[in-house]
């Protein structure tokens, strides 16, 4: 759904685009994250070799995940090595790589986008972690693009946070959905330091009167998501989660297509509401044979339905 919302802008546009979302042009971020750096370098240089097959080569990269952002503008040139991704800014036609946000703020101003339908809307902007406090280490933080699209926006009043850029809390996406799905569970435990920090940001933009929460990647938009569904009978007021490209839609007049969160309704395990003692039963079931069977089992079968 969020693709679309980038795609439509785009469109509008009247830009020449083409998608690459599929694995031969991943990233491969999570393996540097994971610390596989060995796997990272060659990934990178895999998706460098499908990139200079492609007809027309492309002049420019525009990235929504700020995962992939970061993969991409790491540079470690001026200690003499130079990455496989460097190498796109050293052909003879240089390929340029942006930042979706960088990107419709340059067609915000050159007029070739309009935001001309008011969104009376009080929001605060949250600081992803990569393309914010990361990009310190490798080169400019995108603090202000962001926040300069959302001020373009008729109707729009911005709020800060006391938790901004170099002090923005992460959404806790790696925490909630994913280190606790191991053999295991422990990391179940651990989520309940996300949901707490997330339950702080949003105490916090509520006494500051915001109840709108707009972000600048998907990841950050399950997680908060997740958590503002967890804490909304606490909180006493829902807080909504925007992609910022959700909101360039509606002001461009475009209608944007309903989210559809089911993940989060069907998998509730990350809730800090479950106790330890029935994490530790489900801990048990996971690790027998007859779990690993029962699952195997609905694996073949959807697959045979598939291919049916």
């Amino acid at each position: 759904m969020i693709q679309n919302c980038v795609t439509t802008i785009l469109e509008q546009a009247g830009v020449d685009f083409i998608t690459i979302g599929n694995t031969e042009f991943c990233c491969g971020v999570v393996y540097a994250g994971l610390g596989f750096i060995d796997l990272w370098v060659d990934q990178t240089y895999k998706v460098v070799q499908n990139y200079l097959k492609l007809k027309p080569r492309p002049k420019t990269i525009l990235l929504h995940c700020p995962g992939c952002f970061v993969s991409y503008s790491f540079n470690l040139s001026k200690w003499g090595l130079t990455l496989p991704f460097n190498l796109l800014q050293k052909l003879d036609e240089p390929i340029e790589v942006k930042h979706i946000t960088e990107y419709i703020l340059e067609l915000i101003k050159e007029d070739r986008i309009k935001l001309t339908h008011k969104i009376p809307l009080t929001v605060t902007y949250n600081d992803n972690c990569s393309i914010g406090r990361r990009m310190e280490l490798i080169g400019e933080p995108l603090y202000d693009t962001p926040r300069e699209i959302l001020e373009k926006i008729p109707g729009i009043k911005l709020i800060e946070s006391d938790y901004i850029k170099d002090n923005a809390f992460c959404c806790g996406l790696l925490a909630t959905k994913t280190l606790g799905f191991g053999t295991n569970l422990k990391g179940i435990i651990g989520k309940d330091t996300a949901y707490k920090n997330q339950r702080k940001l949003f105490d916090n933009i509520i006494k500051k009167g915001s109840t709108n929460l707009v972000v600048p990647c998907m990841g950050c938009v399950l997680g908060f998501e997740d958590s503002a569904r967890v804490w909304a009978s606490k909180l006493g007021k829902k807080i909504n989660i925007w992609d910022i490209n959700e909101l360039v839609n509606l002001s461009m007049g475009i209608n944007i297509p309903k989210r559809h969160m089911f993940i989060n309704d069907a998998i509730k395990m990350s809730l800090p509401i479950f106790k330890k003692d029935f994490i530790k039963i489900i801990s048990m079931m996971i690790k027998t044979q007859a779990f690993r069977n029962i699952f195997r089992f609905l694996k073949e079968t959807i697959s045979y339905i598939r291919k049916k």
